[in-house]
């Protein structure tokens, strides 16, 4: 029997001949989960310098939590690494809270999204369908009966996290300096954005609050991603002894609280 496959391609793309899962906004072959993020509620938090300010998530697992601290005109994204660079500001989320640690001078709004999608998994959220519900469920999960969204690919119920624009940039960072490098975004506002950084000529991608240490003299780290008015920014650290030609890459989302 043939397979049973459910595509919705992006523009520009036939859904019918194309194979490459980013050219899709639901790309299901019964091969590969291919799980789109699904939205459990969204808020903002008024977080005081030198304190830790917690929101309970209100699952009993650790679940994927993207946030972002509004530091004058810009929005910083957090991590739970302690490589913060300029914005002193960092996340971490546990069985019970997500916790914002604010080391900034100053009281910082955060905007944060909760996802269903667990990054450890636990007692399962049960969030039964209702009403006429458009589910795609995982391989072996029944779409009818599955209560667990951790078990869907899609339900038409949860929201789902739209990434607006992607784009890459490459810069040259001097050897033994923090340099801040830019990439327009040409959106009309401030977006929700995450990004990467390799090596140019490497494989390996590190995300903020990240680094790399090698016997390669790969020594750079990616302190922080934030986005303003204008630009999408990548705060670079090249430690290594000669200048290191580094290759971002970021994906804006939908626009934030």
């Amino acid at each position: 029997m043939a397979t049973k496959v459910f595509k919705i391609a992006l523009p520009g793309y036939n859904a019918y001949t194309d194979t490459d899962p980013n050219h899709f906004s639901l790309y299901v072959d019964q091969v590969t989960d291919y799980v789109l993020i699904k939205e459990k509620t969204r808020g903002s938090v008024s977080c005081n310098n030198a304190t830790t300010t917690s929101v309970a998530h209100g699952l009993s697992y650790i679940p994927f939590v993207l946030a972002y601290a509004i530091v004058g005109s810009n929005y910083v994204f957090l991590s739970g690494g302690d490589l913060t660079g300029t914005y002193n500001f960092k996340m971490t989320v546990d069985g019970t809270n997500i916790n914002f640690i604010n080391a900034t001078g100053a009281t910082r709004t955060v905007k944060y999204y909760i996802f269903y999608d667990a990054q450890k998994t636990g007692t399962p959220a049960n969030v039964p369908l209702l009403g006429q519900v458009v589910s795609v469920a995982k391989i072996g999960k029944n779409a009818l009966t599955a209560t667990d969204p951790n078990d869907y690919i899609f339900r038409s119920d949860l929201n789902t996290f739209k990434i607006t624009g992607t784009g890459t940039g490459s810069f040259t960072v001097t050897a033994g300096s923090t340099e801040t490098k830019t990439i327009a975004h040409g959106l009309s506002y401030v977006p929700a954005v995450i990004g990467f950084a390799r090596k140019s000529g490497s494989t390996k991608v590190i995300g903020p609050s990240q680094f790399l240490l090698t016997f390669l003299n790969d020594d750079y780290k990616l302190f922080s991603v934030w986005a303003d008015t204008t630009n999408i920014n990548f705060e670079l650290r090249n430690d290594s002894g000669s200048n290191a030609d580094i290759v971002v890459r970021y994906y804006t989302f939908e626009v934030p609280l």
